[in-house]
């Protein structure tokens, strides 16, 4: 690929390279997630995870933070429940 002149011409190339990269990405996540081959990385993922609690919430923030309707606010802005972690406001965002 070539450099870029324009930000438009960017975007382009970008959303033209995620249309392939991502069916690529999915797939290999699949694998990962079903094949036999790969069950001992899948067990020491869930042995690091359940070491560190904190990703779940890591992870559920930035998908949270990359929302259309959540991209352009602070997290302090965004609505109260989801903000403060209040009731099932997780559950139902997840």
């Amino acid at each position: 690929m070539r450099a870029c002149t324009h930000v438009h011409e960017c975007l382009c190339l970008r959303t033209q390279v995620a249309a392939v990269k991502y069916p690529l990405l999915r797939k290999a996540c699949q694998r990962l997630l079903t094949d036999d081959k790969y069950k001992d990385t899948r067990d020491k993922m869930a042995a690091w995870r359940k070491a560190h609690p904190w990703i779940e919430d890591s992870a559920l923030f930035e998908v949270a933070r990359n929302l259309p309707e959540l991209s352009d606010k602070a997290w302090w802005e965004w609505p109260e429940d989801l903000r403060f972690r209040k009731g099932g406001a997780l559950k139902e965002f997840r």
